[in-house]
């Protein structure tokens, strides 16, 4: 546990020595260096991990590892797979191809362990280096705020994730082309990327008052075909997630991340006044509603909603940047101190108080 919690503070440390007051770097290098370190830190802390923490999500995979080995021809190894005789783009045939490609390469699962971690953690770092206005503050809500405890566990899931975070990129250009190429890839790793077409459409929406009421209105219809639209789903990608309850506790604490960004954003950010000046806002609206679907719904709505748990990392940047001097120091101060308590709480209470090092 306690390794656990020592990134947040080794963030802080660093932040603290090549930034002024935390929040400006003192020089462009300083920023480089940061974020090598910071994102060492992670891979080696991450991907070094015993595969009986957390979820046992890490143990199946490492299994499957395993049993990869003793194919050493990919066909016969999808084949056995029976991934062939599907419609590949639901196969999730990606996944597979890239595990073999590392079996061949590498002798044991602690290996795919840390090669999967490496690509998380950088792509995670690359989103954070190039989006963020605060890259600070943007690494505290990866590690504390749910995005890298669900890594650990849906190790699949946020491969697609980190994939599709390359697409941002593209949607941001109005680049639809290659935008839908990068998603489509992810969805190689993880059906679930499919609803990452969505950041294309609301990252370009212009925030004006009839976008607003389009907004509401689509999240109201959102909630009431919630169930069919998890139906819809389900027959489109051949999951059977419809007929599942969700299973995620302390809901309510994401919930209310949410609407804190949310808020934060009204309040303090006048971008929001300007036409299609802070697609940010939009896609944190967009992945609570679908936390919030997974109150009063089936759990495929809390597993898609972690694509747009990316963008919190983001928003809360945005708030501190757009806040007067005199309340952004304290109120930083008070975001910092109260992620880094509710995620040793989380950490403590959860499944990986027991975190530990393969070779510990």
């Amino acid at each position: 546990m306690l390794l656990l919690i020592s990134l947040p503070i080794w963030v802080l440390l660093w932040s603290g020595l090549v930034t002024d007051d935390m929040t400006h770097y003192k020089h462009q290098k300083n920023k480089k260096s940061f974020m090598i370190l910071c994102s060492l830190a992670l891979i080696l802390i991450l991907g070094l991990r015993t595969a009986n923490t957390g979820s046992p999500d890490t143990y199946t995979y490492s299994l499957m590892f395993n049993g990869i080995r003793k194919y050493s021809d990919l066909i016969e190894y999808l084949s056995h797979l029976e991934i062939l005789d599907k419609f590949f783009l639901f196969s999730e045939g990606g996944f597979y191809i890239f595990s073999w490609g590392v079996a061949q390469i590498f002798p044991s699962a602690q290996w795919f362990i840390l090669i999967t971690t490496t690509i998380i953690v950088l792509s995670t770092a690359r989103f954070i280096s190039k989006h963020s206005e605060d890259t600070t503050i943007s690494w505290l809500t990866f590690i504390c705020l749910g995005s890298m405890t669900f890594a650990m566990n849906g190790m699949r899931q946020a491969l697609a994730m980190s994939i599709c975070l390359f697409a941002y990129d593209f949607a941001k250009e109005k680049k639809l082309f290659k935008f839908l190429l990068i998603v489509l890839l992810a969805m190689l790793f993880h059906k679930s990327a499919i609803i990452f077409a969505l950041v294309y459409i609301l990252c370009n929406m212009k925030f004006t008052t009839k976008s607003t009421v389009l907004l509401v209105a689509g999240v109201g219809t959102f909630f009431y075909f919630a169930d069919r639209f998890a139906l819809l789903y389900d027959n489109v990608t051949g999951e059977d997630y419809a007929a599942g309850e969700s299973f995620e506790s302390g809901g309510l604490i994401t919930v209310a991340i949410y609407l804190i960004a949310i808020v934060g954003l009204v309040i303090f950010s006048q971008r929001l006044k300007e036409p299609g000046a802070c697609p940010t806002f939009v896609l944190i609206v967009a992945g609570c509603a679908l936390y919030l679907a997974r109150f009063f719904s089936t759990q495929i709505y809390e597993r898609i909603s972690y694509y747009f748990a990316y963008f919190l990392m983001l928003g809360f940047p945005i708030i501190f940047n757009d806040m007067q001097n005199k309340d952004r120091l304290i109120l930083r101060f008070c975001f910092i101190v109260c992620t880094i308590a509710l995620f040793a709480y989380r950490i403590s209470k959860g499944a990986f108080a027991s975190f530990s090092l393969f070779f510990m």
